[in-house]
């Protein structure tokens, strides 16, 4: 009776574990398959988020100061000074607007996009749609490869740039001269690729900030 008794309750654990193995199986797989989906939609989202930043970013005024030193120039001599930034300034099509108060001359003009930076920018862009593409077959349904033409995309990125960065801009600059030094300091706001641009052709190094 006993062998019965024990032959029975090994039939109802068997028949006990074969129902809860599946249960047990399917609910480990859910698991399985929620956490990667998890950090990849967060993923996806960061990126995206950074992507459209990007964007944002490359359509806004870098607008930079700095100042330089100009030695051997007497206070007289500030004047030629003014007139070496000024040259410069006209021949990029900036045409000079006013002269204010506390010796600031202001100068305005329209910026030229930069081709190798709108290069650039369109292949940071192919770069990010390509990452965005990639996140989106791995955690949407269908897992198709039609994804990946958003990098198709990336060229507007140019048209974005190219419109975006046409603007008139100003540049902004005054002498103070150091006469017990013979020196001069040039102090320079404006857009910061015109300052770049100007330290190139006029040979400028900037002076350090202070400590």
């Amino acid at each position: 009776m006993q062998t019965i008794d024990a032959k029975i309750g090994v039939s109802i654990l068997g028949a006990i574990s074969a129902v809860a193995n599946p249960a047990i199986a399917s609910a480990a797989e859910a698991v399985d398959t929620t956490a990667p989906r998890v950090v990849g939609g967060l993923t996806f989202l960061l990126t995206l988020v950074g992507f459209i930043r990007f964007l944002v970013a490359t359509g806004r005024p870098r607008i930079e100061q700095t100042n330089y030193t100009f030695v051997d120039v007497n206070e007289a001599g500030t004047s030629s000074v003014e007139e070496l930034v000024g040259n410069y300034l006209s021949s990029r099509q900036y045409l000079p607007h006013e002269r204010e108060m506390s010796r600031v001359v202001v100068f305005r003009g329209r910026t030229q996009p930069s081709v190798a930076v709108g290069a650039f920018l369109v292949f940071c862009a192919a770069g990010g749609l390509y990452a965005l593409g990639l996140a989106a077959k791995v955690l949407l349904p269908g897992n198709s490869d039609w994804w990946y033409g958003l990098v198709l995309l990336s060229p507007l990125m140019w048209l974005y740039y190219w419109n975006t960065n046409q603007r008139e801009e100003e540049f902004r600059f005054r002498v103070d001269p150091i006469p017990p030094e013979g020196k001069a300091i040039l102090y320079v706001k404006g857009p910061r690729d015109e300052i770049e641009a100007m330290e190139s052709a006029l040979k400028l190094v900037r002076n350090r900030p202070a400590d």
